[in-house]
Formats: C-alpha cells, structure tokens, sequence
C-alpha cells in the first residue's frame, strides 16, 4: 500500500531560504530535468518522523532471526564475512564507545590540570605584566598538551585490550557479539535512506515554480530505480538534496 503524503499547507515559496536548482538527469533514454528546493522545518520533521517509524519496523524484522529479512541482511552478512573483518566490526564499535567516555571523563575532569592565572601585585591593585601573562598562557598550553597525552596513553591502553579480546573470541562469540551490532547499523542505513527519500518526495518538482511535484509516494519515486539510468538519476537528485539542506542550514546560523 502506497503512503500517502500529507502537506499541511500549501506552501509559500517565501518558506524557502535558498532558491530552488535544476537538476538534469537521464531517464531511460531521455534527458529531464527536476527542480528541487530544501524542505521546511515542518517538511524536515515530517521526514524524519517517518523515517524513524520505517526503521522500527524493520527492528522487529531484523530481530526475529526466523524473517527472509533477518537473513538477508544479518545473517547473510555474517555468512559472507571473514573472522578478521568480524573482529573488525566488533573492535571498531566498542573502540569508539569507550575513546567517547575517555574523552568525556577527560573533559570532565580537567580541573587537574588548572592553571590559575596570575593575580598581579599588591592584592591585584597593579596588574600582571606582559610577562606574567605569557607565562601563564605557556603554562595553559603545557597543562592541555599533558592532559591530551594522558587521554592518547589511555586510548592507547583500552585499544591493545579490546585488540587482544578480539583475538581470544572464537567465531560464535564474535557472531554473537556483531549480530546487535550489525542491526543498528542497519537501522541506522534505513532511516537515513528514508529521510532522504521523504525529503526527494516532497521537495523535487516538474516546474520552477514548485508546484507540480514530481512523486506523491516514496513508492513512486523508487520506481524511478527500475528505469534504465535510474540508479544514477536517483543518486544525483538526493546529492542535489544533500546539498541544498547544508546551504539552508548555513543561512540560518
């Protein structure tokens, strides 16, 4: 059943902060040409309410190991893998989950490293000199540069632990440890591939103006894949997409 999209308004090209684009593409045999503009604020929550109920649902078919589904892209993945690029996997996400803790208890507790700054003469009547000051400002940098030297040694320390625990795993450990991993970066694929989609469908038009929209359903516009050329067609429109948001985000900040 094709998804039906709803736009609460009709709305007003004054909405817009960057100016639509044309985006040529080759269709089949024959040159088109789309006009895309970035999605509002409402069309971007919209987006991503959906993307993210996409993604839930593909959770309960991922973790059911008994859906074509969970075969396909777990299990089949898993199949297809070596033990080293398993290894990988596993060593990379928990790699990352601790450097982020060790980074942030650093970051947390760097009033060890403190350095007060210089308090002048005569209970701060007469200031600190020039020299005063461009001790205090070495004194900063030597303090930073030791407490970012501890955080690599303890970022050094936690990767040749968690390199040796992946080396002691035997493959249904590994197997078994990857598995959650491999669905969250799965989830992880489709609601971003759904964002963009949801934001191609409302956003990508026929005319300049913006009024004739060129898809009503992701549905429709994924048939766009099944054209000779379509593939490229659909990567060009959602790089266009990509860009448009990132040029509307500057504006507003």
């Amino acid at each position: 059943m094709e998804e039906e999209i709803i736009v609460p308004r009709e709305l007003e090209m004054e909405d817009v902060l960057v100016d639509p684009v044309s985006v040529e593409v080759v269709v089949g045999n024959k040159k088109r040409t789309f006009w895309v503009r970035p999605p509002t604020d409402m069309e971007q929550d919209m987006a991503r309410v959906l993307s993210r109920r996409r993604s839930r649902e593909l959770r309960t078919l991922l973790e059911d190991d008994s859906t074509e589904e969970h075969d396909l892209l777990v299990r089949g993945a898993m199949e297809e893998m070596t033990l080293e690029e398993k290894r990988l996997i596993w060593l990379t996400f928990n790699l990352y989950q601790k450097t982020y803790e060790l980074s942030r208890l650093s970051l947390e507790n760097r009033e060890e490293f403190y350095v007060a700054p210089p308090e002048g003469k005569q209970d701060g009547i007469i200031p600190p000199t020039n020299k005063d000051m461009d001790e205090y400002e070495d004194a900063k940098q030597d303090a930073e540069r030791d407490r970012l030297g501890n955080l690599q040694q303890s970022q050094n320390s936690v990767f040749a632990e968690l390199k040796r625990e992946a080396q002691d795993m035997s493959g249904d450990d590994l197997d078994n440890a990857i598995q959650p991993i491999l669905i969250e970066q799965r989830l992880a694929e489709e609601a971003n591939n759904q964002y963009g989609l949801q934001v191609l469908v409302r956003c990508t038009f026929n005319d300049k103006d913006c009024t004739n929209r060129s898809y009503e359903t992701p549905e429709q516009a994924l048939r766009l894949l099944n054209t000779k050329r379509g593939k490229s067609a659909m990567e060009r429109l959602l790089a266009a997409h990509s860009a448009l948001m990132m040029d509307a985000d500057q504006l507003k900040n």
